[in-house]
Protein backbone atom coordinates (compact mmCIF):
# COMPACT_ATOMS: atom_id res chain seq x y z
CA UNK A 1 0.00 0.00 0.00
CA UNK A 2 1.17 3.56 -0.93
CA UNK A 3 3.94 2.93 -2.67
CA UNK A 4 4.93 5.93 -4.35
CA UNK A 5 6.30 6.52 -7.53
CA UNK A 6 5.61 3.08 -8.86
CA UNK A 7 4.49 4.43 -12.21
CA UNK A 8 7.95 5.77 -12.96
CA UNK A 9 10.66 3.74 -11.46
CA UNK A 10 12.29 1.07 -13.64
CA UNK A 11 12.80 -0.70 -10.24
CA UNK A 12 12.11 -0.84 -6.16
CA UNK A 13 13.26 -2.58 -3.45
CA UNK A 14 11.17 -5.13 -2.18
CA UNK A 15 11.42 -7.09 1.27
CA UNK A 16 10.69 -10.71 0.95
CA UNK A 17 10.46 -13.39 3.81
CA UNK A 18 13.31 -16.29 3.18
CA UNK A 19 12.72 -18.15 6.12
CA UNK A 20 9.51 -19.12 7.60
CA UNK A 21 8.24 -17.78 10.80
CA UNK A 22 8.03 -21.32 12.27
CA UNK A 23 12.12 -22.15 11.36
CA UNK A 24 12.61 -18.35 13.29
CA UNK A 25 10.61 -19.79 15.90
CA UNK A 26 12.82 -22.99 16.26
CA UNK A 27 15.71 -20.93 16.01
CA UNK A 28 14.46 -18.68 19.03
CA UNK A 29 15.14 -15.43 16.67
CA UNK A 30 12.74 -12.95 16.43
CA UNK A 31 9.82 -12.18 13.35
CA UNK A 32 12.04 -9.13 12.34
CA UNK A 33 15.05 -11.92 11.07
CA UNK A 34 14.27 -14.18 8.36
CA UNK A 35 13.74 -11.15 5.81
CA UNK A 36 16.20 -9.86 2.36
CA UNK A 37 15.89 -7.08 0.43
CA UNK A 38 15.79 -7.17 -3.33
CA UNK A 39 15.65 -5.42 -6.05
CA UNK A 40 13.18 -6.24 -8.30
CA UNK A 41 12.55 -4.58 -11.64
CA UNK A 42 8.81 -3.20 -12.45
CA UNK A 43 8.09 -4.80 -15.70
CA UNK A 44 8.30 -8.28 -13.93
CA UNK A 45 5.65 -10.42 -15.04
CA UNK A 46 3.18 -11.00 -12.19
CA UNK A 47 3.46 -7.54 -10.44
CA UNK A 48 0.10 -5.77 -10.72
CA UNK A 49 0.52 -1.60 -9.88
CA UNK A 50 -3.49 -0.10 -9.05
CA UNK A 51 -3.27 3.27 -8.67
CA UNK A 52 -4.66 5.19 -5.17
CA UNK A 53 -6.69 8.28 -5.35
CA UNK A 54 -5.55 10.07 -2.32
CA UNK A 55 -6.58 13.84 -2.89
CA UNK A 56 -3.53 15.53 -3.25
CA UNK A 57 -1.19 17.03 -6.04
CA UNK A 58 -0.87 14.54 -8.99
CA UNK A 59 2.66 14.77 -8.61
CA UNK A 60 2.30 12.52 -5.54
CA UNK A 61 1.35 9.11 -7.25
CA UNK A 62 0.43 6.02 -4.79
CA UNK A 63 -0.15 3.03 -5.79
CA UNK A 64 -1.11 -0.30 -4.49
CA UNK A 65 0.84 -3.36 -5.80
CA UNK A 66 0.47 -7.27 -6.32
CA UNK A 67 2.43 -9.94 -6.17
CA UNK A 68 1.59 -12.97 -8.01
CA UNK A 69 4.17 -15.66 -8.45
CA UNK A 70 6.80 -12.88 -9.10
CA UNK A 71 10.34 -14.50 -9.81
CA UNK A 72 13.65 -12.33 -8.79
CA UNK A 73 16.86 -13.35 -10.26
CA UNK A 74 18.77 -14.65 -7.34
CA UNK A 75 21.56 -11.62 -8.32
CA UNK A 76 19.19 -9.15 -7.64
CA UNK A 77 20.00 -9.72 -3.44
CA UNK A 78 20.83 -6.67 -1.77
CA UNK A 79 22.96 -7.95 1.05
CA UNK A 80 22.95 -11.00 2.70
CA UNK A 81 19.91 -13.08 2.70
CA UNK A 82 17.88 -13.29 5.97
CA UNK A 83 19.50 -9.28 7.19
CA UNK A 84 17.01 -7.52 4.81
CA UNK A 85 15.46 -6.11 7.38
CA UNK A 86 19.24 -4.17 8.91
CA UNK A 87 19.52 -3.25 5.04
CA UNK A 88 15.84 -1.51 4.92
CA UNK A 89 16.83 0.30 7.99
CA UNK A 90 20.06 1.85 5.99
CA UNK A 91 18.02 2.83 3.20
CA UNK A 92 14.94 4.15 5.31
CA UNK A 93 17.57 6.55 7.56
CA UNK A 94 18.02 8.82 4.73
CA UNK A 95 14.50 9.30 3.90
CA UNK A 96 13.63 10.45 7.47
CA UNK A 97 16.33 13.05 7.00
CA UNK A 98 14.97 14.35 3.67
CA UNK A 99 10.92 14.40 5.28
CA UNK A 100 12.84 16.46 8.25
CA UNK A 101 14.03 18.95 5.74
CA UNK A 102 10.71 19.02 3.83
CA UNK A 103 9.54 19.87 6.85
CA UNK A 104 12.23 22.81 7.85
CA UNK A 105 11.07 23.97 4.19
CA UNK A 106 7.06 24.36 4.60
CA UNK A 107 7.79 25.66 8.26
CA UNK A 108 10.28 28.36 6.88
CA UNK A 109 7.64 29.30 4.21
CA UNK A 110 4.61 29.43 6.21
CA UNK A 111 6.35 31.23 8.99
CA UNK A 112 8.13 33.89 6.11
CA UNK A 113 4.40 34.44 5.06
CA UNK A 114 2.60 35.05 8.32
CA UNK A 115 5.06 37.64 9.24
CA UNK A 116 4.92 39.65 5.90
CA UNK A 117 1.33 40.00 6.43
CA UNK A 118 1.62 40.15 10.06
CA UNK A 119 3.42 43.52 9.23
CA UNK A 120 1.81 44.69 6.58
CA UNK A 121 -2.04 44.02 7.63
CA UNK A 122 -2.99 47.07 9.86
CA UNK A 123 -5.94 47.31 12.15
CA UNK A 124 -6.70 49.69 15.04
CA UNK A 125 -5.05 52.92 14.72
CA UNK A 126 -3.59 51.74 11.57
CA UNK A 127 -1.22 49.65 14.04
CA UNK A 128 0.56 46.49 12.20
CA UNK A 129 -1.13 42.72 13.75
CA UNK A 130 2.13 41.94 14.47
CA UNK A 131 2.84 44.40 17.39
CA UNK A 132 -0.06 42.38 19.28
CA UNK A 133 1.24 39.32 21.19
CA UNK A 134 -1.61 37.18 20.16
CA UNK A 135 0.11 37.12 16.95
CA UNK A 136 3.52 37.58 17.64
CA UNK A 137 4.07 35.00 20.40
CA UNK A 138 2.94 31.80 17.82
CA UNK A 139 4.82 33.19 15.71
CA UNK A 140 8.13 33.76 17.47
CA UNK A 141 7.15 30.05 18.95
CA UNK A 142 7.42 28.72 15.82
CA UNK A 143 11.07 30.32 15.19
CA UNK A 144 12.43 28.91 18.06
CA UNK A 145 11.07 25.42 17.24
CA UNK A 146 12.29 25.90 13.46
CA UNK A 147 15.69 26.80 14.17
CA UNK A 148 16.10 23.21 16.92
CA UNK A 149 14.85 21.18 14.06
CA UNK A 150 16.74 22.82 11.89
CA UNK A 151 19.79 21.97 14.45
CA UNK A 152 18.07 18.06 14.42
CA UNK A 153 18.04 17.79 10.87
CA UNK A 154 21.58 18.74 10.40
CA UNK A 155 22.96 16.29 12.97
CA UNK A 156 21.24 13.44 11.25
CA UNK A 157 22.69 14.39 8.11
CA UNK A 158 26.12 14.72 9.18
CA UNK A 159 25.78 11.32 11.43
CA UNK A 160 24.59 9.80 7.81
CA UNK A 161 27.34 11.36 5.80
CA UNK A 162 29.42 10.09 8.19
CA UNK A 163 28.59 6.47 7.66
CA UNK A 164 28.24 5.97 11.85
CA UNK A 165 26.42 3.37 12.82
CA UNK A 166 22.63 2.82 11.12
CA UNK A 167 21.06 2.83 14.63
CA UNK A 168 22.81 5.87 15.79
CA UNK A 169 22.00 7.34 12.51
CA UNK A 170 18.15 6.08 13.34
CA UNK A 171 17.85 7.92 16.49
CA UNK A 172 18.86 11.36 14.78
CA UNK A 173 17.21 11.04 12.07
CA UNK A 174 14.03 9.58 13.57
CA UNK A 175 13.95 12.25 15.95
CA UNK A 176 14.39 15.05 13.50
CA UNK A 177 11.31 13.72 11.23
CA UNK A 178 9.28 13.48 14.61
CA UNK A 179 9.83 17.23 15.38
CA UNK A 180 9.71 18.00 12.03
CA UNK A 181 6.40 17.21 11.50
CA UNK A 182 4.48 18.32 14.68
CA UNK A 183 6.56 21.88 13.75
CA UNK A 184 5.14 22.13 10.22
CA UNK A 185 2.19 21.45 10.82
CA UNK A 186 2.21 24.39 13.87
CA UNK A 187 3.76 26.62 11.70
CA UNK A 188 1.53 26.35 9.08
CA UNK A 189 -1.60 26.87 11.38
CA UNK A 190 0.22 29.81 13.16
CA UNK A 191 0.20 31.55 9.57
CA UNK A 192 -3.38 30.84 8.89
CA UNK A 193 -4.46 32.30 11.88
CA UNK A 194 -2.45 34.89 11.21
CA UNK A 195 -4.73 35.56 8.15
CA UNK A 196 -7.58 34.57 9.84
CA UNK A 197 -10.70 33.78 7.23
CA UNK A 198 -7.70 34.83 4.20
CA UNK A 199 -5.98 32.06 5.39
CA UNK A 200 -8.13 29.82 4.25
CA UNK A 201 -8.64 31.46 0.49
CA UNK A 202 -6.47 29.28 -2.78
CA UNK A 203 -4.12 32.73 -3.26
CA UNK A 204 -2.30 31.80 0.14
CA UNK A 205 -1.68 28.51 -0.61
CA UNK A 206 -2.02 27.85 3.37
CA UNK A 207 -4.26 25.05 2.85
CA UNK A 208 -2.17 22.78 0.27
CA UNK A 209 0.67 23.13 2.45
CA UNK A 210 -1.54 22.05 5.86
CA UNK A 211 -2.34 19.21 3.47
CA UNK A 212 0.82 18.10 2.57
CA UNK A 213 2.62 18.85 6.56
CA UNK A 214 -0.39 16.44 7.84
CA UNK A 215 0.86 13.81 5.44
CA UNK A 216 4.50 14.36 6.59
CA UNK A 217 3.40 13.29 9.91
CA UNK A 218 2.21 10.14 8.98
CA UNK A 219 4.95 9.03 6.06
CA UNK A 220 7.05 8.03 5.46
CA UNK A 221 7.13 7.03 8.53
CA UNK A 222 4.00 7.68 11.82
CA UNK A 223 5.13 9.25 14.57
CA UNK A 224 4.01 6.31 16.47
CA UNK A 225 6.71 3.80 15.10
CA UNK A 226 9.36 6.46 15.52
CA UNK A 227 8.12 6.66 19.54
CA UNK A 228 8.56 2.75 19.35
CA UNK A 229 12.03 3.38 17.72
CA UNK A 230 13.24 5.86 20.41
CA UNK A 231 11.88 3.46 23.20
CA UNK A 232 13.10 0.13 22.30
CA UNK A 233 17.05 1.39 20.97
CA UNK A 234 17.63 5.12 22.82
CA UNK A 235 15.55 3.97 26.07
CA UNK A 236 15.82 -0.12 26.18
CA UNK A 237 12.23 -0.89 26.55
CA UNK A 238 11.48 -4.29 25.81
CA UNK A 239 10.24 -4.74 22.11
CA UNK A 240 6.01 -3.71 21.66
CA UNK A 241 5.21 -4.87 18.17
Amino acid sequence: MFISGADIAEYMLVVARTTTLDELEMQGKPKSHGLSLFLVDTKSKGLEKTPIDIGLSDELTQFQLFFDNVEVPADQLIGQQDNGTFAMFNSLNPERILAAAICTGISEAALRKAVDYAKERRVFKNTPIGAYQAISHPLAEVKIWLEAVKLMTYRAAWAFDKDLNPAEVGTYANMAKFLGADLAIKAVDAAIETHGGLGFAEETGLITQWVGARLLKTAPVSREMILNYVSEWNLGLPRSY
